[in-house]
């Protein structure tokens, strides 16, 4: 019998560089799709250097103040995972699983988590929605 469960699959995955992070949505997204949709495209023909995951629209997101927040800080929190809540810093650091830790301690429903790579290190968008 497996003990395998969401929260060691969560633990697991947050634990992952950011570029397999990257990859492991890609794979889930490429999939989901195939349940829709048919078949998805093979394994190989996915790119994880192209990775721009967004959650679903919900009624209730406030998806511009993070935006905005996103422009005017961006300097300053390069490198590191930020945590907000609408255009509230909540947290942020280097590792993406105590940001979404504390992210999670707050209750916050609805978090804007997002990696800012250094000037000229990017590669793509990744924000992630787990909630």
């Amino acid at each position: 019998m497996s003990n395998l469960t969401y929260e060691t699959v969560l633990d697991q995955a947050l634990a992952l560089s950011p570029e397999d992070r990257a990859r492991l949505i890609n794979q889930l997204t490429a999939q989901g799709h195939s349940l829709e949709n048919g078949p998805s495209a093979p394994a190989a023909d996915i790119n994880s250097d192209a990775v721009e995951y967004l959650p679903p629209q919900h009624p209730n997101a406030d998806w511009k103040s993070p935006m905005e927040w996103l422009r005017i800080n961006r300097e300053r929190y390069q490198g590191q995972w930020v945590g907000l809540d609408g255009g509230r810093l909540v947290a942020h650091g280097s590792e993406a699983s105590e940001v979404f830790a504390a992210v999670r301690a707050e209750g916050i429903p609805l978090p804007f988590i997002t990696f800012i790579p250094e000037e000229g290190k990017e590669n793509g968008a990744r924000v992630f929605n787990f909630f």
